[in-house]
């Protein structure tokens, strides 16, 4: 069967083998590919319909979101255009973690917008309850262990789910993936529970980009009547109102009651304890308690909050479990009363559509580490050589110091993103510039600490990578699928390159000037003529690039992949003359973020999110060291740099520190941890003697040796 596109149509049934509706002439076929067999859901702002891939032998099932054009103008129209645009470049971004459905396709057709996403076999958590009863406490734990991980992932990216819920998180039925030995995913004993395979969070209609431009105004109510927090149901959610949902996921799990049955009008809380029907832990109780806070402040800001405080009650598991009810008469807690048990409907023409049960917004995460530093580990016995000859000597002291905070970059008050992601020295070492999260890019007198001017050009997208070109006129910088150059002197913008087909990480000036190379989501490498906006060369590549750099002499350009579907993540190595692939290092088991050459060339060095960096023979391709120190929960290397000297590594990591590795003896030298927030950029400056760091805190932080 074929189902009809047209949302007005009266009979929408058609023959499987028909090319156009037989009532109403639409055309079926969606980008002359997917086919619609069932309308599986229908709201105010769009429908999901199942569909089969008609070009792929197998048929496989996929899921098609329809969205209805809410605009009632030209000008409207064009908004809306572009906040799908923008929300299918976020959800392809999403997809690509394997426990989140990858985006296959997007389509305008007949006035309507679509997207097309993989579709999850399986079982939704609401279901599971339906037919087994109760979680235990054991399935609570594997729950927030298997989903907090993929929160953390969605909100590092700058989006708030704002629907989570039982029926949104799906257990396959089959897959290939891999996912960790402790998951949920991992078959369970008989009296533990009956979950098997990986847990995938669906339905990012409801969600929305963090970004102040897209907010939804005061009143826009979005999400699920019962789950959805107080703040969120005033029209304010944020990156806590999402775990505020999943706590309301994990009490209607441990007890099979609806939410609000659990929530008490006369004493003003959640009871939730008096419902369940096996014994909580007091451990697993407070967690809980603090993810549905009333008050933002007093509940968890981020999905590594929780997480680390469920690792912590596994280690102290000796504790007995125990049944544990209050008394009536002191509650632990005054969350907000749950709004009426209607649904609830966005009152603000967005895009969302129902759900696969549906298809962006979320803050940067704080994690809380509890270690500073670890021993180094090295793989191999440490060579000699790598002591680098030494223009401009960087301090080995561990009198490194934070001599001045740079502020200004604002995200208007709104507790939403403004990190600063991206930091570059001038050559003579005049100005420093950052590029944030706040769309902006600011130049500071390093002397003074004074912001000079702020440059904007991204509207609406990060400054993900900013380049001073060796003759200090130039500035480079990205964040959405362009790249703009700007007079650093005037702060003018001179030229806007296009070429990339999606976002852009990072940019990086050859040693001469005379090249611009930009890498990316569009996973290719193109080299730039900066003065004219010429593509030179497209390197093409099979995965997401964000590192980028290239070597002292310019003949080598080394970049950094990864693909977590398929687990690969790698360092390539290309001839920067003929575009050829050199080689290959392999070694990392996440994505890699960040890749640096020594001052001589001789050495690469890459961080990852698996929390390592790795130090590389360029010539050989052998794998010299693996430095470990970073530590926590969500600790990735963010970003890498050698000092000019080549002594000193410097790495930032979302830790929240900075480490300084003394090269030739392969030692932590110091850590430095003034920054709230996760390290997103580390540079040295042309003498060695000042070293920047850039963090989701929102400040640059100068730091000297005495």
């Amino acid at each position: 069967m074929s189902y009809c596109l047209n949302p007005d149509c009266q009979k929408p049934h058609n023959p499987s083998d028909a090319k156009f509706c037989l009532k109403c002439g639409t055309k079926l076929l969606l980008g002359d590919r997917y086919r619609s067999i069932e309308l599986m859901g229908q709201g105010r702002f769009g429908r999901t319909l199942l569909a089969v891939d008609e070009c792929k032998p197998s048929k496989p099932n996929c899921i098609v979101k329809q969205f209805f054009s809410q605009a009632q103008g030209t000008e409207n129209a064009e908004e809306a255009a572009q906040l799908f645009e923008q929300k299918a470049v976020r959800l392809e971004e999403l997809g690509t973690h394997p426990q989140i459905p990858e985006l296959l396709a997007h389509f305008a057709q007949n006035q309507y917008h679509y997207l097309v996403q993989d579709f999850i076999d399986g079982q939704n958590l609401a279901q599971d309850l339906e037919s087994h009863g109760a979680f235990n406490e054991f399935q609570i734990r594997q729950l927030l262990k298997d989903i907090l991980p993929v929160l953390q992932f969605v909100h590092e990216r700058n989006v708030i789910h704002r629907d989570i819920k039982p029926k949104n998180i799906i257990r396959r039925i089959t897959s290939s993936i891999q996912t960790p030995a402790n998951s949920i995913s991992s078959e369970l004993t008989e009296a533990e529970g009956t979950i098997a395979n990986p847990l995938v969070l669906v339905d990012f209609g409801a969600a929305k980009f963090a970004t102040d431009n897209l907010l939804p105004p005061t009143g826009t109510v979005i999400g699920t009547s019962g789950f959805v927090a107080p703040e969120q149901a005033l029209g304010k959610g944020t990156f806590a109102s999402d775990i505020y949902s999943l706590g309301v996921t994990c009490i209607h799990l441990l007890t099979q009651k609806s939410p609000f049955e659990l929530y008490s009008v006369s004493e003003g809380g959640w009871v939730w304890r008096e419902h369940v029907s096996n014994p909580v832990t007091q451990g697993l109780g407070r967690i809980l308690d603090k993810m549905l806070e009333n008050a933002t402040k007093r509940r968890y800001q981020n999905a590594g909050d929780v997480l680390d405080e469920v690792n912590l009650l596994e280690s102290a598991s000796a504790a007995a479990t125990i049944s544990i009810t209050p008394p009536k008469s002191s509650p632990q807690l005054q969350p907000s009363v749950p709004v009426q048990p209607e649904p609830l409907v966005a009152t603000e023409p967005e895009l969302q559509v129902p759900s696969q049960t549906e298809p962006l917004v979320a803050t940067e995460p704080e994690l809380q580490v509890p270690s500073q530093t670890e021993p180094l580990v090295a793989t191999e016995p440490e060579p000699k050589h790598l002591a680098i000859a030494e223009p401009a000597a960087a301090p080995l002291s561990q009198n490194w110091k934070c001599v001045q905070t740079l502020t200004g970059h604002s995200d208007g008050g709104l507790d939403w993103y403004a990190g600063v992601t991206c930091l570059a020295f001038n050559p003579a070492e005049k100005w420093i510039v950052s590029g944030s999260e706040d769309h902006t890019i600011k130049v500071w007198e390093l002397s003074t600490g004074k912001e000079l001017r702020t440059l904007a050009g991204h509207a609406g997208f990060f400054v993900r990578s900013i380049a001073i070109r060796p003759d200090e006129e130039l500035l480079a910088s990205a964040g959405d699928d362009i790249i703009k150059l700007w007079d650093l002197e005037t702060g003018e913008e001179i030229r806007t390159l296009s070429g990339h087909s999606s976002v852009i990480q990072r940019l990086v000036f050859s040693p001469d000037g005379q090249v611009l190379i930009s890498a990316g989501n569009d996973k290719t490498i193109k080299i730039w003529n900066p003065d004219t906006g010429e593509v030179m060369r497209t390197l093409g590549g099979n995965h997401l690039i964000e590192a980028l750099s290239i070597s002292p002499d310019g003949q080598i350009i080394a970049s950094g992949d990864g693909d977590l579907k398929a687990k690969l993540y790698t360092v390539k190595l290309w001839n920067f003359n003929t575009g050829e692939e050199i080689r290959t290092f392999s070694g990392h088991s996440n994505t890699i973020r960040a890749v640096a050459f020594s001052p001589d060339g001789q050495l690469l060095a890459s961080g990852s999110c698996d929390k390592t960096i790795k130090i590389w023979q360029v010539e050989t391709g052998a794998l010299l060291h693996t430095l470990t120190g970073h530590s926590g929960w969500f600790a990735a290397v963010n970003s890498v740099a050698f000092s000019p000297d080549g002594k000193i590594l410097a790495s930032g990591s979302d830790d929240k520190t900075i480490k300084l590795w003394n090269t030739e003896t392969g030692k932590t030298i110091l850590t430095l941890s003034r920054h709230s927030k996760g390290v997103n950029s580390v540079v040295f400056s042309a003498d060695g003697q000042t070293l920047a760091s850039g963090s989701g805190d929102k400040t640059v932080k100068i730091w000297r040796c005495d």
